[in-house]
């Protein structure tokens, strides 16, 4: 055979190829357009937003086509935009089949000020108890009404209102307050502080207003993305995603744990996620007084309530780890030390510093770890955040002390 017909054979064999592809595109755009139901949540939340929100609304699944924006130019301190709920609004939290199988919700829901409390939360001015934070401690996979926040209102019999917000820190914890919480005339504000992530969202924070390190840069949307029109397209993405990231986790160091729930072994992370918290760990054990960089958020906080007359307690959350405390068993045993360092470096700062700074510190670690040890889990298995058990076994845990705190 020549090379003219070799490059004929090869030419023909490539163009069907081809046909046969964009054909079988074709057939799987149509088949996903009829039929959108077939696009998990996990994969939909990969999609373009634009197409996100039409497939949302096309099968009956709760959407906000945007958050409102609080601009760094708005903030204080200049730090980065929060994407905060609309009020009244419906968003979507994808979660893992596992988490699923364990309760976790994929919808959360904002009350009329645009957070997640149950209905009535808050109707007038003052407030017994704030409570901000991040995800953590907020609504992520439970009802407003199954909150660290909701709960501690049951428990106390006080005012409650949970003003945490996802993905934030202390500095922006200061500034939500600053912006939003200040008008409820809170008694006494909760800086429920995380110990997995918030010493590095302080470190982050700082490079942030310094350098504009971590800064989004905007680029206009083209009318050339195919991202923006096909189905098929995404759906290809999600997956390719979904195996690349599945890929990493495998080949990265093992975070995860097994612990004793109700006498048995159950294990978490099991995605072998948030391995930034395990290089936190470590980060801190070599270096603890990393941990400084959350002082000028607590300062701030503090200084909010003296202007405002408010108690100011900042609340150690424990990690899940932590949290089951001996029955914890971590994969490799060599991370147990970087993890336990984690929380004692934390633990022993904020509570050195708080009569300087002028908060009051509340770590009540080993009572919450007596509290669920005959319960059902008190984290997801996969996204490691507070079930509706641990959500009401942190309330009933502090509510004693937070009480006692309040002035009479």
């Amino acid at each position: 055979m020549t090379n003219t017909a070799r490059q004929s054979e090869w030419g023909k064999t490539l163009t069907v190829w081809l046909v046969t592809l964009v054909f079988g595109l074709g057939l799987f755009e149509i088949a996903l357009r009829l039929a959108p139901g077939l696009i998990s949540l996990p994969f939909l939340a990969k999609f373009d937003s634009g197409l996100r929100a039409d497939i949302a609304a096309a099968t009956g699944l709760p959407t906000a086509r945007q958050y409102r924006i609080f601009k760094s130019e708005d903030r204080t301190d200049k730090g980065r935009d929060l994407a905060l709920f609309e009020p009244n609004a419906t968003y979507l939290w994808p979660a893992d089949t596992a988490d699923r199988e364990a309760g976790a919700l994929e919808v959360q829901t904002s009350d009329a000020y645009g957070f997640c409390n149950p209905s009535g939360a808050y109707e007038a001015a003052p407030i017994d108890i704030l409570v901000l934070g991040g995800s953590v401690p907020s609504c992520t996979g439970v009802k407003p009404d199954q909150t660290f926040a909701a709960q501690l209102g049951k428990a106390t019999g006080l005012k409650t209102y949970n003003m945490t917000v996802g993905g934030t820190g202390p500095d922006d914890y200061v500034e939500v307050l600053r912006a939003f919480g200040l008008a409820l005339k809170p008694r006494m504000v909760v800086m429920a502080y995380a110990e997995s992530n918030d010493v590095r969202d302080c470190k982050l924070h700082k490079a942030y207003v310094a350098t504009g390190e971590g800064k989004k840069v905007e680029r206009p949307a083209s009318a050339f993305n195919p991202m923006a029109y096909s189905y098929a397209l995404n759906f290809i993405y999600a997956g390719g995603s979904a195996i690349v990231k599945s890929l990493k986790r495998s080949a990265a160091q093992d975070f995860r744990f097994t612990a004793s729930v109700e006498g048995k072994p159950a294990a978490f992370n099991i995605r072998n996620g948030d391995l930034d918290e395990l290089a936190l760990a470590r980060e801190l054990q070599a270096d603890p007084s990393q941990v400084e960089n959350c002082r000028p958020a607590l300062a701030q906080f503090v200084e909010l309530a003296r202007a405002n007359n408010f108690v100011p307690v900042v609340m150690l959350v424990p990690a899940a780890y932590t949290a089951y405390g001996d029955a914890t068993r971590f994969n490799d045993p060599a991370i147990a030390p970087a993890m336990a360092a984690l929380h004692t470096i934390q633990h022993d700062w904020l509570a050195r510093e708080a009569s300087a700074i002028g908060y009051i510190f509340a770590d009540e670690t080993p009572a919450y770890t007596a509290a669920i040890k005959e319960k059902p889990a008190a984290f997801f298995p996969s996204n490691v955040h507070f079930s509706a058990t641990g959500q009401d076994a942190l309330a009933r845990t502090y509510a004693p002390v937070l009480k006692s705190a309040l002035p009479h």
